[in-house]
C-alpha cells in the first residue's frame, strides 16, 4: 500500500514538475515542443500554456515574464504552411480563446512581412503589396480581438504597432502605443515597436526617435532594457550616413549602438559584427551566448551556420540551419544558407530544392535568384539558366554590382555579345562606390 502511494506521488509530482517547467515564467519553453502539441491538435494544452505565461505576467508586468510571453507568441512568427488550419481550428473550437486569436495573428503577420520583402515601398512590386494587405488584414482582426478579450494582452499592441508601420498608419500607430502604455508603462516589446515605427524610412525622424528614448529612460528601473532604445537612434543615423557613402562615419555609429544593448541583446549585435569583419571565432562565441540566453532563436541559429561554414564545420552549419526551418521553413534567407551548404557538400538536388522553395516567399527578393543563378554557372555549368536567373537578379536589383558581374560571365559563356554591357555596368557600380573589382 505504501510502495504504490509513493509511486502515485512520484508520478503526480513529476507531472506537477513538467507542467511548471513549461508554463510559468522561469525559462523560455521550447518552441519546437509549443509547435508539435498544434500539430497534433492538443488545443488545451497548448491553451493552458500560453494562458498561464501571460496570466503570470499580469501579475506584476515584470519585464522578464514580458520577454517570455513574446518569446511564445513568436513561436507562430512562421511560415509553415501546414499549420494554417490547426491554427483556424483551435480558434474555431475555442473562440473566446485570445491565446489563440494571438496565434494565429502572429502567424499571418510574417507571411505579411514575407510577402511585402524587405525594399522601401517605392520599390516594392504592386503585387507583393497586395499579398502583404491581405494577411495584415487578417492578422490584424485576429489580434485586435485577442486585446477585445483580454486587454492586458500587452504584446499584441507590439504586433498592432508594427502593422500599422507597414501600411503607413500613423494615428493607429500612435493610438495603440498608448493602449499599450496605459496597461503596461515600461513595456519594453510596445517601446521597441514604436521607436521602430518612427525610423526616417517609415516616416519617421531622428529627433522624435531620440525624444522617445530620452523619455522612455525614467523607466529604465522597471526594464534595464531599456537602455537599448537609443541603438535604435545610432543605427537608424549609421543607415542614412551609409546611404550617404559615408561607411566609415556609418561604422562609428553602428559600434557606438552596440555600447547600449543589453545582457540578451548584445552578444548576437557583436556576433554580426565580428562576422561582417571576418573574425569568425569571436561571432562564434558571440553567437554561442546568446543561443545560451535564449535559445531556438531562428536569425541567431542562421548566423551561427554561416559562421560555421566559414570556419569549414559544415556538419555542424547543417544541423543549426535545419534547426532554423523546422521553426520557419519556407524562410528565404534559410534556405538559400542551406543550399549553400548543399553545394558544397555536393548535394545539388536538395541545393535545388532549397533554391525553388525560397522563390516562394522570395520571388521578388534579387539575392535569392543571383543566389540560384550562381549555383546554376559554377555548379550545374547550364549557363542559360545561369543567365536567366541573373537578369531576374540584376533587373530586381539594378545596384548589385556582384549579379552584373555574374550575369557577364554567363553571358561570355553563351556567346552572346551583351557580356561586354554587363560587365561594363559592374564596373562602372564599382567605381561609383569606390570597391576594388575582382
Amino acid at each position: 500500500m505504501r510502495k504504490s502511494f509513493y509511486q502515485a506521488w512520484v508520478f503526480l509530482t513529476a507531472i506537477i514538475f513538467s507542467f511548471s517547467s513549461l508554463s510559468f515564467a522561469s525559462d523560455f519553453p521550447n518552441k519546437l515542443e509549443l509547435l508539435k502539441l498544434l500539430k497534433e491538435r492538443n488545443y488545451a494544452r497548448l491553451e493552458t500554456i500560453l494562458v498561464n505565461y501571460q496570466t503570470d505576467y499580469e501579475k506584476d508586468f515584470d519585464y522578464q515574464k514580458e520577454d517570455v510571453v513574446d518569446y511564445v507568441y513568436f513561436t507562430f512568427y512562421t511560415s509553415d504552411p501546414s499549420i494554417e488550419k490547426n491554427l483556424n481550428e483551435w480558434v474555431n473550437k475555442m473562440p473566446k480563446s485570445y491565446s489563440a486569436l494571438m496565434a494565429r495573428g502572429a502567424y499571418y503577420s510574417h507571411l505579411a512581412w514575407l510577402s511585402r520583402g524587405s525594399k522601401y515601398i517605392d520599390k516594392t512590386m504592386s503585387t507583393q503589396i497586395k499579398e502583404m494587405k491581405k494577411f495584415f488584414a487578417k492578422s490584424k482582426n485576429d489580434i485586435q480581438d485577442a486585446a477585445q478579450i483580454n486587454p492586458k494582452i500587452v504584446v499584441g499592441y507590439s504586433y498592432l504597432i508594427s502593422i500599422g508601420m507597414a501600411l503607413g498608419e500613423r494615428e493607429f500607430i500612435n493610438d495603440t502605443l498608448n493602449r499599450g502604455l496605459r496597461i503596461n508603462p515600461h513595456s519594453y516589446v510596445v517601446r521597441t515597436k514604436y521607436i521602430r515605427s518612427l525610423i526616417p524610412k517609415w516616416g519617421g525622424s531622428i529627433e522624435e526617435m531620440k525624444q522617445f528614448a530620452n523619455e522612455s529612460q525614467k523607466y529604465i528601473e522597471k526594464d534595464p532594457r531599456l537602455k537599448s532604445l537609443h541603438s535604435y537612434v545610432l543605427e537608424a543615423e549609421g543607415e542614412l550616413l551609409k546611404k550617404a557613402g559615408d561607411e566609415t562615419a556609418a561604422d562609428k555609429k553602428y559600434s557606438e549602438a552596440l555600447t547600449f544593448y543589453g545582457k540578451s541583446s548584445y552578444p548576437f549585435q557583436s556576433g554580426k559584427k565580428f562576422y561582417r569583419k571576418k573574425q569568425y571565432d569571436n561571432a562564434l562565441a558571440d553567437f554561442n551566448k546568446s543561443l545560451e540566453i535564449r535559445p531556438l532563436q531562428g536569425g541567431v541559429l542562421e548566423h551561427r551556420a554561416k559562421t560555421y561554414y566559414k570556419l569549414g564545420r559544415l556538419d555542424e552549419a547543417l544541423k543549426d540551419i535545419n534547426l532554423s526551418l523546422e521553426l520557419d521553413p519556407l524562410e528565404p534567407d534559410y534556405l538559400i544558407v542551406r543550399a549553400e551548404i548543399y553545394r558544397k557538400l555536393k548535394r545539388y538536388n536538395d541545393a535545388e530544392k532549397d533554391y525553388q522553395n525560397a522563390l516562394i516567399y522570395g520571388k521578388y527578393d534579387a539575392k535569392v535568384w543571383r543566389e540560384k543563378g550562381e549555383y546554376q554557372y559554377y555548379d550545374l555549368k547550364n549557363y542559360k539558366w545561369a543567365a536567366d536567373d541573373l537578369r531576374m537578379a540584376t533587373s530586381l536589383n539594378p545596384e548589385n554590382a556582384q549579379g552584373w558581374y555574374l550575369l557577364g560571365l554567363a553571358l561570355y559563356r553563351l556567346n552572346d555579345d551583351k557580356a561586354y554591357e554587363s560587365f561594363e555596368k559592374y564596373l562602372e557600380l564599382c567605381n561609383a562606390k569606390k570597391n576594388i573589382c575582382v
